[in-house]
């Protein structure tokens, strides 16, 4: 090869280019089946995060850089009809056969992971399909990049052709699953803006029972938790700008308030599966909370076929269990340190149909359990 035929600048920089721009798309593929398997296929051993962060950064990469990588693999391949010595160029070959490398080794190790989960015991649904997922798109750049590399300046097969506008037409029906799992940025940011108003509540939380840690009473009203000292300020709601509403129910009893924006239907599709909530609703002294609303949100979608058991640690439970199980919980454990009154909380239970678990301190009597 004499010193014309030598890779230029461009060369080495277009075939760098549509490497990356294969395995940034083999990822956001694989990225968006794997939460299509989780939503499908839920394991109730693992745990998933309700966040689709994942999927959104998927769709992204795929939207922008696959046309890069059909446009790029095109251009090379036009370039190397009109100047057929390209084909033999080194930084083509070096980078196909790394790329064949690759995929040989994914393969191999999708191979190896499904038998050790297989003589570990750990064949689920999920596992079988996400390897098959890699396996697929293993075998498919594997079958290509060694089409390429026999083929090199010759023009597209029928074959080649095919397996061009299946895989695009994969990419497609990919990208319309994403969106359809990902949802609307519009119910997103409604999901989002919830979020801010739930922290909202709990940060104003703390600040009501420090007020009483130090006062020996409950604020009035959510301005008096204003301190200039430290420099709190009461959040107000994130959308409307309004104040949120506190209400003084009793001694030790408040109730902090937020009206939401998103509805049940559009929980995330990642809820866990099998999950117990320690939940703290208003009124208690310490800790954080989920008020009956929000759980209610999560509840009501996806986890509507499960059973929750809600722990209330707080003064007077019989005022707040009927939120709960209105909310949809199951069943609901209350302290005995805590009760003023239990046949209210029983009468509550039975009409909704609803569980009460006592809890005793280890420095309870046992004797004393016969009482109840």
């Amino acid at each position: 090869m004499d010193q014309t035929h030598k890779s230029s600048p461009r060369d080495v920089f277009m075939h760098l280019l549509v490497t990356v721009a294969l395995y940034v798309s083999a990822v956001s593929f694989l990225t968006l089946l794997f939460q299509f398997i989780n939503v499908w296929f839920p394991d109730d051993q693992l745990f998933r995060s309700g966040s689709n962060s994942s999927v959104r950064w998927a769709i992204a990469w795929l939207v922008i850089v696959y046309p890069i990588l059909v446009w790029l693999s095109r251009f090379l391949h036009k370039d190397m009809l009109r100047n057929p010595w390209k084909a033999e160029l080194r930084i083509r070959k070096w980078l196909m056969y790394l790329t064949l490398s690759v995929a040989s080794g994914l393969i191999a190790g999708d191979l190896v992971a499904l038998i050790f989960n297989f003589l570990e015991g750990g064949l689920t649904a999920q596992f079988l399909f996400k390897v098959l997922a890699v396996l697929i798109v293993g075998v498919g750049v594997f079958w290509y990049y060694l089409y390429r590399v026999r083929s090199g300046a010759k023009v597209f097969t029928q074959s080649g052709k095919s397996f061009v506008w299946a895989t695009t037409i994969a990419v497609i029906a990919v990208l319309i699953g994403g969106f359809i799992v990902a949802g609307s940025p519009f119910q997103e940011r409604a999901l989002k803006i919830d979020r801010e108003r739930v922290s909202d509540l709990s940060y104003i939380q703390g600040e009501i029972i420090n007020f009483w840690q130090n006062k020996d009473r409950l604020p009035e009203n959510i301005n008096e938790l204003r301190d200039d000292i430290s420099g709190f300020i009461p959040p107000v709601d994130p959308e409307t700008k309004e104040e949120y509403t506190y209400s003084v129910k009793g001694a030790l009893i408040f109730e902090l308030c937020a009206t939401f924006t998103s509805s049940s239907d559009e929980s995330s599709v990642n809820a866990e599966r099998n999950i117990r909530y320690d939940l703290y609703p208003p009124g208690s002294i310490g800790g954080t909370w989920e008020h009956p609303e929000e759980f209610k949100l999560l509840k009501e979608n996806k986890w509507s076929e499960l059973e929750f058991e809600i722990h209330l640690m707080i003064e007077h439970p019989e005022f707040h269990v009927g939120d709960w199980f209105d909310a949809g919980a199951k069943r609901v454990v209350v302290h005995v340190e805590t009760i003023s009154d239990l046949e209210i909380i029983t009468d509550v239970a039975d009409k909704h149909d609803g569980e009460v678990l006592i809890s005793f301190s280890p420095e309870i009597p046992a004797e004393n359990f016969s009482l109840y």
